[in-house]
């Protein structure tokens, strides 16, 4: 359990490594998931199409979304790539 900010941080992807999740998404996709595809896909309830686990959460993804925009100018293909920009 992870206390931050006051609140437990909570996650959708239960024990499975977040490196699980990023192959899984690989192979969905078809290419390596940017690191906001990774954050939706374990903050969001499976088969809710997008809810997130927590307002806390929402609230991330709306920060980081906010900041991929300003600093990559909403450009999907020059987003990091999930591990290669830490």
């Amino acid at each position: 359990m992870i206390v931050k900010d006051g609140s437990i941080t909570k996650h959708a992807c239960g024990l499975i490594k977040i490196e699980i999740h990023e192959d899984r998404l690989t192979k969905k996709l078809g290419r390596p998931p940017n690191k906001i595809e990774v954050f939706r896909a374990t903050h969001t309830k499976k088969g809710a199409d997008g809810v997130f686990i927590d307002g806390k959460s929402q609230r991330a993804d709306e920060d980081y979304a906010s900041a991929i925009v300003e600093k990559y100018d909403s450009n999907s293909e020059s987003l990091p790539i999930f591990g290669m920009d830490k």
